[in-house]
């Protein structure tokens, strides 16, 4: 015999269902003759509505009566993420109520914003999400990535003074060292670091405003601070240099530079970070000296060289042989051919006898080879070669 349904069970989906489509969320507004039917809902199945809402559909519901923003309020209170969209969101929502109702999610743990240029309200939302950042003390994860119109830092610093058990933040376009500062001089235990200055499709995009750096020292001393920084990525044009003190990071385990230029200087300074276990160089290379001096990594395992070949060679991969620690390494690029040759790359993995992956991406094809003391070199060889000759 079937199971049947708890009594009730039909006529309260039936309700939800019918309250659903009464609420036209798609533009963040409430249909004609919703306040009515929600007004006459079980406070149970008013509860089921809002679950079902993204955080701006329960905030425009918010706005139909008292009752429903009684109910708004309590699921918000709950909310964990919230990802703030200006050029979406903001327009079509009152900014009182929108300042009230982010007061009330007082157990955020991760926040996005996004705020587009063509927002007409954009500093007007910057200012709300940073008074509201006074009731945000369990905030974990801040992402400010991609904004392509100039933060204010006085905001942001208000942010991160409020929310200062923060340990990730990203902060995407237009951003300058006031911000950047904003952040590392707030957050005594941050431990991972993105920032992205321009874009990849138009290098040039950004860049402008990154040049915006006009006191790259204050900007290192405050990197100085950042003790517990493990993980830091900087792309699209954001100088190594200007976040990497000579003091060094102490906790610095993982390192990535995207599309951003580096200087052998700058490997060095990459070098004198012993601890580092994970680096990555995407189209982000030295010179051929620059790439040599990784093998002086005594903990790097993991090592992801994506740039232009010409600098990396087989004399190179002799010198990564020595890396007493490397199990796993990535080389490609989608536009040349590998220089690298089946031989070298043989005598790299003979050498180096902690690697066990090998990974190669050239010209958009991509190749994993199992390395370690089981591999037959002979068998190993054969496999490189047909790579390359493709």
């Amino acid at each position: 015999m079937a199971a049947q349904a708890p009594p009730g069970a039909a006529a309260a989906a039936s309700g939800v269902s019918e309250a659903m489509e009464a609420l036209s969320l798609d533009d963040n507004t409430v249909a004609v003759g919703t306040v009515n039917l929600l007004d006459r809902l079980p406070a149970e199945l008013l509860t089921m509505v809002v679950k079902r809402l993204d955080e701006f559909s329960a905030i425009s519901l918010a706005c139909v009566s008292t009752r429903c923003r009684n109910a708004v309020e309590l699921q918000l209170g709950r909310c964990r993420r919230l990802y703030i969209d200006g050029f979406k969101h903001w327009d079509a929502i009152d900014s009182d109520v929108l300042s009230s109702l982010l007061s009330r999610m007082t157990g955020l743990r991760e926040l996005r914003v996004s705020v587009s240029s063509h927002t007409r309200a954009r500093a007007s939302l910057m200012e709300t999400v940073a008074v509201a950042s006074g009731h945000w003390t369990a905030m974990e994860e801040l992402d400010l990535d991609y904004m392509d119109v100039p933060m204010i830092p006085e905001w942001i610093q208000r942010i991160c003074t409020n929310c200062s058990r923060v340990t990730g933040v990203r902060m995407g376009l237009c951003i300058g060292d006031r911000c950047v500062q904003a952040v590392v001089s707030s957050l005594p235990g941050l431990r991972e670091l993105n920032v992205r200055a321009g874009s990849c499709m138009d290098p040039g995009f950004g860049f402008g405003e990154y040049r915006r750096y006009r006191s790259p020292n204050q900007l290192l001393s405050a990197m100085a601070r950042c003790t517990q920084l493990e993980s830091l990525e900087l792309s699209h044009g954001v100088p190594l240099s200007h976040f990497l003190p000579r003091s060094g990071l102490p906790a610095l385990r993982e390192l990535s530079v995207v599309f951003s230029d580096i200087s052998d200087e700058d490997m060095a300074l990459v070098i004198s970070h012993r601890g580092l276990e994970s680096l990555s160089l995407v189209r982000s290379g030295p010179s051929k000296r620059g790439m040599a001096m990784l093998s002086g990594l005594p903990a790097l395992k993991e090592l992801n060289i994506f740039t232009p070949d010409h600098v990396v060679c087989d004399g190179v991969l002799d010198r990564l042989g020595s890396a007493p620690a490397l199990k796993s390494l990535r080389l490609g690029d989608h536009y040349d051919r590998p220089r690298v040759t089946a031989e070298g790359l043989v005598r790299l993995v003979r050498n180096c006898r902690t690697l066990t992956k090998l990974t190669l991406d050239y010209r958009d094809t991509e190749e994993t080879f199992a390395c370690g003391p089981d591999v037959e070199e002979p068998e190993l060889l054969k496999k490189l070669r047909a790579y390359l000759a493709r």
